[in-house]
């Protein structure tokens, strides 16, 4: 059994109000459980705060895995948001990638510098924090196996491997009998990388895929999906379900809506099964 809850489905900001009611406005985390409630959270934007509240008021000690798609405030602003991270005892490892030049827990140390932020730095954190930085080998974590996927350009890549604006991460979380990926930032790809992505995909029950415009106009140039790249991928790696997130701040609910029945219509009569994710969706399968 693998259960998935999104505490925030927003790429960028964060944009709380009453346009964005439905699908809600926080950046994102997605958070998922195995029988054994091991916890694997997805990115930590905004959204980790209310994951935060929930875990302070339910569970004793506290301990995650964190899976750091991308290096940008989207996936991060959470961190010193976190209440179970001021509790000493706590443990947590995070996986992900920084830059060149700080490495992965460089990065997210510039992100809470004092000129930033109160914390001034994780050291404040009294929980035990362990960062480590995929290397493509699998992680075992409760009852799943992950496999992560650095889709950035690296030493020995195809000339066509090419990224947009850092190095994003793509996560495969399975169990003998199932399996989930999470990909919401990645530029369209298009050659060997693109086949190298949808053998990564192959036969997933859900494919969790950033949807932050519609693509009809092709790659928007800052490195993020598009909904119709969504379907594709989904279609062609024999997919079970799409849950699209990562969504543009500047669209409201009706612009989603109008990209979630563009995406069916898209998928035609394939078995393909589409939903937009909005804070507070729950998935087991």
């Amino acid at each position: 059994m693998i259960q998935v809850r999104f505490w925030g489905v927003r790429g960028d900001i964060a944009v709380p109000g009453p346009e964005t009611i439905h699908y809600g406005g926080n950046t994102l985390c997605t958070t998922v459980t195995d029988v054994q409630d091991a916890l694997c959270i997805l990115d930590a934007g905004t959204g980790l705060t209310a994951l935060g509240r929930e875990r302070m008021a339910t569970v004793g000690r506290d301990q995650a895995l964190f899976l750091v798609s991308h290096s940008h405030w989207t996936h991060t602003q959470g961190i010193g948001f976190y209440a179970p991270f001021f509790v000493r005892g706590n443990t947590y490892a995070f996986y992900g990638l920084g830059t060149d030049e700080l490495g992965f827990r460089g990065f997210l140390e510039a992100q809470l510098a004092p000129a930033l932020s109160p914390l001034h730095t994780l050291n404040h954190l009294v929980a035990e924090l362990a960062f480590h930085e995929p290397t493509g080998e699998p992680l075992a974590w409760g009852s799943m196996t992950i496999h992560p996927y650095p889709t950035w350009r690296g030493p020995g890549a195809p000339a066509d491997e090419t990224w947009q604006c850092g190095r994003p991460v793509a996560y495969r979380l399975s169990q003998p009998d199932r399996s989930l990926v999470y990909l919401p930032r990645m530029e369209d790809p298009a050659g060997q990388c693109w086949e190298r992505l949808v053998a990564f995909c192959r036969n997933a029950d859900v494919l969790i895929h950033g949807a932050y415009h519609d693509g009809a106009s092709g790659q928007d140039g800052t490195g993020h999906t598009s909904a119709r790249s969504a379907v594709r991928l989904a279609q062609q790696a024999g997919v079970r379900q799409l849950v699209l997130t990562c969504y543009n701040p500047l669209h409201d609910d009706e612009a989603i809506d109008q990209m979630v029945d563009m995406c069916r219509a898209l998928a035609g009569n394939s078995p393909l099964q589409i939903t937009g994710a909005w804070e507070g969706l729950v998935l087991t399968f």
